[in-house]
C-alpha cells in the first residue's frame, strides 16, 4: 500500500517509559491538512481514526489510544494492505464502507436486534462479526418477513466477500447491492454512528496516542 504523505505532516512523537507513543499535531499541520489535502484523503483519515482510536472513558481521559490488537482487527476486516490492481485501495475501502447508511460497525448482536426492533420487513444493517472464531467477517442483521431478526455471516478473504462461500464480490457494498433482492435487504436501519463523519464542515484531528502493548524493552529504548 502506498501510504498517504499527509499522515505524518507536521507531527512529532515521544515514546514514554509506560509504552505509549504520543503523536502531536499542532494547529499548523491541522491548517495545512484542511487547505491542501484532497477531500477523500481527509475522509480516509477521519474514518481510519474513528475505527482505530479507543477513548478511555473510565478514567475520564479524553485522549485516544490505539492498541495492536485493534489494528490487527482492522486489517482482518478491511485488508489486505496490498491489494490486487482491480481492488479498491485499503484506506478507500474503509471510507466506502463507513459511508454506507447500512453500516453500523462495532455493535453486539443484542444492540443490532434493539436497533431493528419495530422496523419493517427488509430493514437491515451490516456490522462487524462478534464471533471470535471468524476473524475478519461481517454480519448482516435484518428483519425477516415474519418480523423476527435474522443474522447472516459475510465471509471475507483476500479475494473478497461472500455469503455461504458462494460467489465472491470484490467489495462489501457490491455484495450488498447484488444480493439485496435475494436476501430481501430493502432499506438501511437508521442510527449508524459513522454518518457524522461525512457531514458538511467536518475536520480531521491528526493527533492521538498509540499504546504499545508488547515487549517492555522497546518502551525502554533497548531493542529496535
Amino acid at each position: 500500500m502506498q501510504v498517504s504523505p499527509y499522515l505524518l505532516v507536521g507531527t512529532g512523537g515521544n515514546l514514554s517509559a509506560s509504552g505509549e507513543f504520543e503523536i502531536n499535531a499542532g494547529d499548523a499541520s491541522q491548517k495545512f491538512a484542511e487547505d491542501h489535502v484532497p477531500a477523500n484523503e481527509i475522509l480516509n483519515l477521519r474514518c481510519l481514526k474513528t475505527l482505530l482510536v479507543n477513548h478511555d472513558n473510565k478514567s475520564g481521559d479524553k485522549k485516544g489510544y490505539v492498541n495492536v490488537e485493534r489494528f490487527g482487527n482492522i486489517l482482518n476486516w478491511f485488508g489486505p494492505l496490498i491489494k490486487k490492481k482491480d481492488r479498491t485501495p485499503f484506506l478507500d475501502a474503509i471510507r466506502e464502507i463507513l459511508q454506507e447508511a447500512w453500516f453500523h460497525g462495532d455493535i453486539e448482536t443484542g444492540e443490532a436486534q434493539r436497533r431493528l426492533n419495530g422496523q419493517g420487513a427488509g430493514c437491515f444493517l451490516v456490522r462487524f462479526s462478534t464471533n471470535p472464531s471468524h476473524p475478519g467477517c461481517f454480519t448482516i442483521s435484518k428483519v425477516s418477513a415474519n418480523g423476527k431478526v435474522a443474522h447472516i455471516r459475510i465471509s471475507h478473504s483476500a479475494e473478497g466477500f461472500s455469503v455461504n462461500d458462494e460467489h465472491t464480490y470484490p467489495s462489501l457494498p457490491e455484495l450488498v447491492e447484488k444480493l439485496s433482492k435475494a436476501l430481501d435487504l430493502r432499506f438501511p436501519c437508521p442510527g449508524s454512528q459513522y454518518s457524522q463523519l461525512f457531514s458538511a464542515g467536518g475536520s480531521v484531528d491528526l493527533g492521538g496516542y498509540v499504546r504499545y502493548t508488547g515487549d517492555d524493552d522497546y518502551a525502554r529504548g533497548g531493542r529496535k
